[in-house]
């Protein structure tokens, strides 16, 4: 059963939780290749689609780096600061935070 996913799902859907923080999170935790993979296989962005002449890949870029803002969630969400996440006030843990 698929108990976090169906949650995070309904938290997301009753607004909870944005996507983007959730797509921000999932992004981060998986690996290049399954980036890629995914990225390949939903048909969203293929090898040819970079330009690289020298064959080097650089895998320290940060794609979040060179994304603005507006370019990211809904209008009406609130912006968050360039460069980060929501940090928690205290010690919470992100479980704390959204009630788990």
């Amino acid at each position: 059963m698929r108990d976090y996913t169906n949650k995070i799902t309904e938290m997301a859907e009753d607004g909870s939780i944005s996507w983007e923080t959730i797509a921000r999170e999932a992004l981060e935790r998986m690996s290049e290749d399954e980036v890629e993979s995914m990225c390949v296989e939903c048909d969203w962005i293929t090898p040819d689609d970079f330009d690289d002449e020298d064959g080097d890949d650089d895998e320290d870029d940060d794609v979040f780096d060179s994304l603005d803002d507006e370019d990211c969630g809904d209008d009406d969400e609130d912006v968050k600061p360039e460069g980060g996440f929501d940090e928690p006030d205290d010690e919470e843990s992100v479980s704390d935070r959204i009630g788990w």
